[in-house]
C-alpha cells in the first residue's frame, strides 16, 4: 500500500501522512509501497488520531446542537418579544382609533345639538312678525343677486363662514370645496368695488341685524348670531321672492299644486314677456318652486337651481328648434313681413305703435300713452291682471341708464306690475346694472328679433 493509498483509506491529507513517516525515520514518496511494519505502525497512530478527530468531531457537533438549541430558544424568546411589542402597538393604535373616534363622536353630537339649536331658534324667530318685516326690508334694499346669483352666495357664504369659525358650514348652501371652486374660476369677473360691497354687507349690515337679534337669542356668541340671521334672512327670501313671483305669474301657475317640477318648468317656458334663460328670472322661479316644496324637500337653492338650468335650457331649445320649423313653413307675405332691419328705419311714433301691436299679437290689451308727459311709459299692456309698462327705444346708439331711470318711475306712477325696455339697439353695461337692481326686464335687438320672427311673423 502507498502513502497516497493509506491516506485515501484513512481520510487524512497526504503531507500529514509524509510527515509521519519522515518522523518514523522513513524517507519514501507517495507511490511507493510501505512495508508491513511501517504500515502497522502508520495504522496504530492512525487508529488513534481517528479516534481523536471522531472524538473532537462529536464534541464540536455537541456544542453546535446546544448552540443551535439555545439560538432557538432565544430566536423564540426574541419573536415572543417582538409579537409583545407588535401587540402593544396594535393595542396603542387601537387605544388612539377609539380616543379619536370618541372625540368625533362627541363633536359630532356637538355640532348637531348646535344645528338643532339653530334650527329651533330660526324657526322661533320666524314666528315673530316683527323680524319678518325687518327681514323683508333687510331684502328689499339688497340687490337681487346677493341672493340670485350663485357667485355672489359663494363669497358671502365664505365670509360668514369665517365670521362664524366654520362651526356649523352644513347649514350653508354651498360647501367649502365646491364654493372656493366657484370663487377661483370667477376670480376676475366681480370688481374690487362689488367684492368691498359684499364684505360691507356682511360684515356691517348683516352684523347689525345679527346684533339686534342677540337680544332675542340670548345667544353671546356673534358668529352663531350672523349664520341665525343669514338662515333668517335665506327663509325669507324663499317666502318674499316666491310669493312675488308667484303673483306676478299667477295665471301661469295658478294649479301649482297639482304641477310636477317639469310642468311648472315647461309653464315657465312659455310665458311671453320674460327672458327665460336669464339667470334672475331663473333664480326667482327656483325660489317659487322651492316654496312650493317641488324639490322633494330640498330647500337649499344652489342644489335646486342647479336642477332647473339644464331643465329650462332643454325645454327652451325644443321651443326654438318648433319656432324654426314652424317659421320655414310659413308662406311669406311681404306686405306683412317684418325684419330687424324694417325696425331701424322707423320713427320714434311708428317704433311704439310697433311694440304695442306686438303685444296685441301676444294676446295682451295694447294701448300707447300720450306721447307728451308720458313719464317714461310709451305703452301699457295688460293680460290676467298683470299690468306691465313698456318703454320703447329706437335707437341708433346703446341705450343708456335714463331710460331704465324713467321706467321705474313709470312703474309707481302708472301703478304697474313691472316695466320693460325694448331697443332695437343694445344696453350699456350701466343700464344692465340699473335694470337688474331694479327688476327692469330689458329686450335688446337679438330678443326682439326673436320676438318678431316667433310671434309677429309666423302669426303674420
Amino acid at each position: 500500500m502507498t502513502p497516497l493509498e493509506f491516506a485515501t483509506l484513512v481520510n487524512f491529507p497526504l503531507v500529514q501522512i509524509i510527515g509521519d513517516l519522515k518522523k518514523l525515520g522513513c524517507k519514501i514518496n507517495k507511490d511507493e509501497h510501505l512495508d508491513e511494519l511501517l504500515l502497522n505502525e502508520l495504522i496504530e497512530i492512525y487508529n488513534k488520531r481517528t479516534i481523536q478527530r471522531d472524538h473532537l468531531k462529536a464534541k464540536r457537533d455537541e456544542i453546535n446542537t446546544k448552540n443551535q438549541l439555545v439560538e432557538i430558544e432565544l430566536e423564540k424568546k426574541r419573536k415572543e418579544e417582538r409579537e409583545k411589542l407588535s401587540l402593544l402597538k396594535q393595542l396603542h393604535r387601537q387605544q388612539e382609533e377609539e380616543k379619536k373616534e370618541l372625540y368625533r363622536q362627541q363633536e359630532l353630537e356637538k355640532k348637531v345639538l348646535l344645528q338643532t339649536s339653530i334650527k329651533n331658534a330660526v324657526y322661533n324667530l320666524l314666528q315673530d312678525e316683527e323680524i319678518i318685516e325687518m327681514g323683508i326690508n333687510f331684502i328689499n334694499a339688497l340687490s337681487e343677486s346677493y341672493y340670485l346669483d350663485c357667485i355672489y352666495i359663494a363669497y358671502i357664504e365664505s365670509i360668514i363662514d369665517i365670521e362664524s369659525c366654520g362651526f356649523i358650514s352644513d347649514l350653508l348652501l354651498i360647501d367649502k370645496q365646491e364654493r372656493n371652486s366657484l370663487i377661483k374660476q370667477n376670480e376676475g369677473n366681480l370688481s374690487t368695488t362689488l367684492l368691498e360691497e359684499i364684505n360691507y354687507y356682511v360684515i356691517e349690515k348683516l352684523v347689525i341685524f345679527a346684533e339686534y337679534l342677540s337680544d332675542k337669542t340670548g345667544r353671546n356668541d356673534l358668529g352663531e348670531n350672523v349664520f341665525i340671521t343669514y338662515l333668517i334672512i335665506y327663509n325669507i327670501v324663499i317666502e318674499q321672492v316666491g310669493s312675488v313671483w308667484g303673483n306676478l305669474h299667477k295665471h301661469n301657475f295658478n294649479d301649482v299644486e297639482n304641477l310636477e317640477l317639469d310642468q311648472l318648468i315647461i309653464r315657465y317656458a312659455l310665458i311671453d314677456n320674460i327672458i327665460h334663460t336669464d339667470k334672475l328670472n331663473i333664480g326667482k322661479l327656483t325660489y317659487y318652486l322651492i316654496k312650493n316644496n317641488k324639490f322633494e324637500n330640498n330647500k337649499n337653492y344652489i342644489d335646486c337651481i342647479n336642477i332647473v338650468i339644464p331643465k329650462v335650457n332643454n325645454i327652451i331649445k325644443v321651443i326654438n328648434k318648433q319656432n324654426f320649423i314652424n317659421k320655414l313653413k310659413t308662406t311669406v307675405n311681404s306686405e306683412l313681413w317684418y325684419s330687424i332691419d324694417d325696425v331701424d328705419l322707423m320713427s320714434g311714433i311708428e317704433f311704439e305703435q310697433f311694440i304695442s301691436n306686438l303685444f296685441l299679437k301676444m294676446g295682451y290689451e295694447s294701448n300707447i300713452t300720450k306721447a307728451t308727459g308720458d313719464q317714461g311709459i310709451d305703452v301699457i299692456a295688460s293680460k290676467n291682471g298683470i299690468k306691465i309698462g313698456i318703454q320703447a327705444k329706437c335707437y341708433s346708439g346703446s341705450v343708456s341708464n335714463s331710460a331704465i331711470q324713467e321706467a321705474v318711475a313709470g312703474i309707481n306712477h302708472y301703478r304697474l306690475d313691472k316695466a320693460i325696455v325694448i331697443t332695437n339697439s343694445y344696453f350699456t353695461d350701466s343700464a344692465k346694472e340699473l335694470a337688474q337692481s331694479n327688476s327692469v326686464i330689458l329686450w335688446d335687438r337679438i330678443i326682439l328679433k326673436e320676438k318678431i320672427d316667433t310671434i309677429l311673423n309666423i302669426s303674420n
